[in-house]
């Protein structure tokens, strides 16, 4: 940048303008702000030649006035041919480009250039590459172009060496980086990226802190700050987070003032979850005012505020907690607006919805409709934000989800002194062309088995609160050495399903197949014998089930109850009725640690003394009763040990998951289980057939690990009580992937 001017004001005789290409002559001298006859001075060649500058269209300018004549001497910035990165694995073209501003006929200039780089850093940052560098090249063209390319050197992911506490003297640094989001860098974390430094996820880590300290009783807790420092060579971060922890409260006095008519403040007080004399725990404040909301829903009190109220005792060291319960004010909600369903229509998510526009706006139908979103198993996360609506008593929901993996690969294994290898291959798409609908298919193979099943779903057929489905099957059986026989079973289910209560469901379903029993062994007794032959059967069967689980995928508490009646008789071979109940509960014992009680039985009606036969019969074994081979548990006869079946029988079981010590990021965790169960009712006399009601049972340990490629469990166990002529079994392996 250079001037030359006459200290004395004069009037401009004439304008010169020298070096200019592509850029006119008008639109120079416009920027000038100069023409012939004005008086000319410093401080107007100051400002033409700032002007000229600021356009960014020019990489030099020089003014001088020779006797009032001005000359112009520009070098004009060069046109951008293209951009070009280099070195890029982990971010394509496409998404640099979209980060830069410099396109192709863009003027370069070396500000635009250095902002641009800048801005490709931060990009590779955001990705936890700090190491990350970013340098850019020009190359010269004809007709002033060039060519911009930024040389990238990506280098590692950041990591986080190291996670420090200063303050902490109640929980110690492993307990406390344990609660942390942010993970310290490890090998077996290569498949994570919780030990790659974010700045958000640190923040995030803050909170995670304070709701710790606060559920354990720490009402004063602070983060007082957070600082990272990237180690000097750039390989890793050190997080160092400054607390103070305060004092540790218990309750103290714990009140209702409820302002609703017609409610029993002694009702309200079952719901809480907080005891005087217990430590205090801002959990548990959230969830007895979520009880309190829900009840008061149920009750018809649409519009509730439940606001806790504080009052810290010093001296005693003690929280004085009032809930105060006040009708609100009456919002009604408005536009539901649906985000982050890329493959799921709009209306597969509003109709999992208990709220719908127009509607009051109730907190226990909003908590629903949530959980119904996630047990879909649709989406990673749900989450449901209030907006201010267009009027004061409107609201609006945002619904936030983030879609996951919902097709699924199941392959699953076994070992038996019988079958050997154990093979399940099973396809399942559970959220399919992004309708909701459900369709599988599952194969099976050993030395004995070879299975093949089909099946569709529509969970709102006719966009109607009924679930309709059709399943076809194909089954080939070679028990020749177990029961002396091999069974073919082809046939086709229709069904439907409804909701009578949010909990309780009804399904109806009938069923056309046909058995063939056949190539019996050369010593098959009497009694596998007699099931020589081709017989179709007519079933019509439902079911009633009802479910109060916290979560259907992973729960932790709740229970889930099932009745089944089946009839088999409507034309055919085959007549029969089969009963089975069947109820699992779920406690939570602590964080983590989930105890699970199953319990489980059936029995079958001879109908017009029409005996029932091997194939349609009850066994145990394998996953329900652990310890003993699939069809391990039966009748059998007394020559052959063929298994025959029973009509009647009942399965218990106890088990309690826990983690192992492990980092629980890994998702590994043990289990202890006891089972127990019988069968028996065979039909036929004790002179052919081994048959007792007594009690087997085994006991043993599992290992489940979540990994990145699936769930995979090993179960080991022992058992303990059998009869002489059970077949044993003391593992049993399954592993699934999705994609």
């Amino acid at each position: 940048m250079a001037w030359s001017v006459d200290a004395f004001s004069a009037q401009v005789t004439g304008i010169k303008v020298n070096g200019n290409q592509r850029i006119g002559n008008d639109s120079i001298l416009y920027h000038l702000g100069l023409k012939i006859g004005d008086e000319i001075d410093d401080i107007k060649l100051n400002t033409g030649l700032k002007a000229l500058f600021d356009t960014n269209l020019f990489a030099d300018v020089k003014i001088r006035n020779d006797h009032n004549l001005v000359t112009v001497d520009v070098i004009e910035n060069p046109i951008i041919n293209r951009v070009v990165f280099e070195g890029n694995r982990r971010i394509n073209d496409d998404a640099l480009k979209s980060e830069v501003y410099m396109k192709p006929r863009d003027v370069f200039t070396k500000s635009r250039v250095q902002a641009d780089t800048l801005r490709i850093l931060s990009l590779y940052r955001r990705q936890g590459r700090f190491a990350a560098t970013v340098e850019p090249k020009i190359i010269k063209l004809e007709q002033n172009r060039v060519d911009l390319v930024f040389e990238i050197n990506e280098s590692k992911l950041t990591g986080v060496k190291k996670i420090l506490f200063v303050g902490n003297q109640k929980f110690s640094t492993s307990k406390l980086q344990s609660v942390l989001r942010t993970k310290e860098t490890r090998w077996y974390r290569f498949l994570t990226n919780d030990d790659n430094y974010d700045p958000e996820r640190i923040a995030f880590d803050r909170e995670l802190l304070r709701v710790h300290y606060l559920k354990n009783g720490y009402v004063d807790f602070k983060v007082l700050s957070s600082i990272a420092e990237l180690a000097t060579d750039k390989s890793g971060f050190f997080i160092t987070f400054t607390i103070e922890e305060g004092t540790r409260y218990r309750v103290g006095e714990v009140k209702i003032n409820c302002q609703l008519k017609n409610i029993d403040e002694k009702a309200l007080k079952h719901l809480l979850e907080l005891k005087t004399r217990d430590w205090y725990d801002g959990g548990l404040v959230e969830k007895s005012m979520d009880k309190i909301t829900d009840y008061l829903g149920d009750m018809g009190y649409a519009f509730v505020n439940v606001k806790p109220d504080f009052k810290k005792n010093p001296e005693e060291k003690t929280v004085d907690i009032t809930f105060d319960v006040t009708e609100g004010a009456r919002v009604y909600i408005g536009q539901i607006d649906i985000h982050g369903n890329l493959a799921t229509y709009d209306k597969v998510v509003r109709r999992e919805f208990r709220l719908y526009e127009g509607d009051a706006y109730n907190t226990s139908k909003l908590r629903r409709s949530e959980q119904r979103l996630q047990n879909l198993n649709f989406f990673s996360t749900v989450n449901v934000e209030k907006e201010q609506g267009d009027a004061p008593d409107k609201v609006n929901l945002k619904v936030n989800v983030k879609e996951k993996s919902t097709g699924e690969i199941s392959v699953a294994g076994g070992v038996t002194s019988i079958e050997g290898m154990i093979g399940n291959v099973r396809f399942s798409e559970n959220n399919f062309m992004g309708k909701g609908q459900q369709l599988s298919s599952d194969f099976t193979i050993s030395k004995r088995t070879r299975e093949f099943d089909v099946s569709f779903t529509e969970p709102y057929f006719l966009d109607k609160n009924l679930s309709a489905g059709v399943d076809l099957f194909k089954v080939r059986y070679d028990q020749t050495s177990q029961n002396g026989y091999i069974h073919h079973r082809h046939g086709g289910t229709t069904r439907i399903g409804y909701h009578i209560t949010e909990p309780l469901v009804h399904r109806v379903w009938y069923t056309v197949r046909q058995d063939r029993v056949s190539s019996f062994r050369d010593d098959a007794s009497i009694i596998i014998r007699e099931q020589q032959g081709t017989r179709n059967t007519s079933l019509v069967g439902h079911e009633l089930s009802y479910d109060k689980r916290d979560n259907r995928i992973d729960p932790t508490t709740g229970y889930v109850l099932s009745l089944t009646n089946e009839y088999a008789g409507l034309g055919g071979q085959t007549k029969f009725l089969r009963h089975n109940t069947e109820g699992k509960s779920y406690y939570s014992l602590s964080e983590n640690v989930v105890f699970t009680l199953r319990a489980s039985g059936g029995l079958m009606q001879i109908v017009q003394n029409q005996p029932i036969k091997t194939v349609d019969r009850f066994f145990l074994g394998g996953d329900s009763l652990r310890g003993f081979e699939y069809f391990g548990v039966s009748p059998r006869e007394i020559t052959r040990s063929e298994a025959v079946g029973g009509r009647y029988y009942y399965t218990g079981s106890a088990e309690v998951s826990f983690p192992i010590g492990l980092p629980n990021e890994l998702g590994i965790k043990g289990s202890l289980f006891a089972d127990v169960g019988s069968i028996w009712k065979s039909d036929y006399s004790k002179d052919l057939v081994n048959d007792s009601s007594k009690v087997r049972s085994s006991v043993g340990f599992g290992i489940a690990w979540a990994s990145p490629l699936g769930p995979i469990r090993l179960d080991i166990a022992r058992a303990t009580r059998y009869q002489k002529f059970d077949k044993r079994q003391p593992v049993l392996f399954s592993f699934r992937t999705t994609f």
